[in-house]
């Protein structure tokens, strides 16, 4: 409802992604309990197809047809009918502002671009070859929520701090002086 352009069903299932990893992030589920698998486009959930159904069948939204290289593609408008009240979540609603921020006037190139810079697709990713995609194989979500590896080991950590001269450093009050005359 809130893009500045009308979105195909590429678009809005990128979107939806974008949402679902956020809130993964924060509560190891998806936001609209969908379950992506790897598509030629990316992630992808097939009830995606029922629910936008559901939505049309509902007036909610038109999905208007138009051809392409590939096919046929979709045009999902949404009919501007508000007499339906739909409660959100505060927090779903503000990623949703955010991925509207950044992706609003977008093309699908963009779209595609940030959701196969997300963890579980560049897990996918690195695991396929250019002969063998895994096409259909559930995208790995957990990795968004994995700790990063640390860029140094524990020991290489120890002899940095062993080469550290501290001697000149001055007082913690000298310190502080600094940096409140810096700022």
């Amino acid at each position: 409802k809130n893009f500045p352009q009308s979105l195909g069903r590429t678009k809005l299932i990128k979107s939806l992604y974008l949402l679902d990893c956020e809130w993964y992030k924060m509560y190891n589920r998806t936001f609209t309990g969908l379950n992506y698998k790897r598509d030629k486009n990316g992630p992808f959930d097939a009830s995606l197809y029922q629910s936008l159904d559901l939505l049309e069948l509902a007036g909610l939204i038109v999905q208007k047809p138009y051809p392409h290289l590939g096919g046929t593609g979709y045009e999902i408008i949404y009919t501007g009918k508000d007499d339906v009240e739909i409660e959100f979540d505060p927090l779903a609603e503000n990623i949703c502002r955010r991925i509207i921020d950044s992706l609003g006037n977008a093309e699908l190139e963009e779209f595609l671009q940030v959701a196969y810079d997300t963890a579980p697709m560049k897990a996918i990713k690195a695991r396929e070859t250019e002969a063998s995609k895994l096409f259909g194989e559930e995208l790995p979500m957990d990795e968004l929520i994995k700790n990063p590896k640390p860029l140094f080991t524990w020991d290489e950590v120890l002899r940095a701090m062993e080469d550290l001269d501290l001697t000149e450093r001055g007082s913690d009050e000298e310190y502080n002086e600094v940096i409140f005359e810096e700022y």
